[in-house]
């Protein structure tokens, strides 16, 4: 009960229980139980903690065509080290801002690193100097610090600021632009926006957040078990914590 009101799913539930061997149990017995609450009269309203309740039908969208930004020369993700295409060190990061409704002046940036899968979030103005400052601000955590390596992210007006060597020289670490309109290409942060979407939806408003709430989500995200870690979090992984006894 205490997972499931922090968003954990079922299957991590019960591929963490699993793997730490406190007890088995399978997601599909967690998803009737969370069913059986749903007819009883008295209940706790477990479903609408399941990210399917959170998240409404995706609309289909017209074909949109897609033009390249013109601008300074910029390094191809083509050109990034094989260690962050292989997912084998850390401190190979992607990054993105996920927009509020309306495409207002207020965004979240969203840096996450490829192999633990951490995520760092950060409320920002839309503007690439804000954007540059937030990202170097924190690339600079102290679980950050001695492993940022490189960053990739996409065309966007508000990354070009990154595009020069004495920016670069002040990020620490060299930065690769995907090509235009490939979003597959950084698929961890598109991923890592899906999660969040579970907390902050499409219409909900930046104005009304703060970074203090912002870190408790980031906290969640990081703390929570992913399936392509074997059940393992974000935070072990990076920071190579020792397995909990408990969920």
């Amino acid at each position: 009960l205490e997972k499931l009101k922090q968003r954990w799913s079922p299957e991590q539930i019960a591929g963490r229980a699993k793997m730490l061997k406190l007890f088995n149990v399978s997601c599909s017995s967690v998803y009737r139980y969370i069913h059986k609450d749903f007819e009883d009269l008295f209940s706790e309203r477990l479903f609408v903690h399941l990210r399917r309740y959170t998240l409404k039908r995706r609309r289909r969208r017209k074909k949109r065509v897609c033009h390249g930004r013109k601008g300074a020369p910029k390094r191809s993700i083509r050109e990034r080290p094989k260690a962050s295409d292989m997912r084998t060190e850390l401190g190979h990061f992607e990054r993105d801002l996920m927009e509020g409704p309306r495409k207002k002046v207020r965004a979240v940036l969203v840096i996450v690193d490829r192999k633990s899968r951490y995520v760092s979030l950060r409320l920002v103005r839309k503007d690439g100097t804000v954007v540059q400052r937030a990202t170097k601000h924190i690339l600079k955590q102290n679980q950050l610090r001695s492993k940022a390596k490189s960053i990739t992210n996409d065309n966007g007006a508000e990354f070009i600021k990154a595009v020069s060597p004495k920016a670069e020289k002040e990020l620490g670490v060299a930065v690769y632009f995907t090509d235009p309109c490939s979003p597959w290409q950084r698929g961890t942060v598109e991923n890592s926006i899906g999660l969040l979407r579970q907390y902050l939806p499409k219409k909900f408003d930046f104005s009304t957040m703060t970074q203090r709430a912002l870190k408790k989500i980031e906290q969640q995200l990081n703390t929570r078990p992913r399936k392509v870690l074997n059940y393992k979090t974000p935070s072990e992984i990076l920071l190579a914590k020792p397995l909990r006894k408990s969920l």
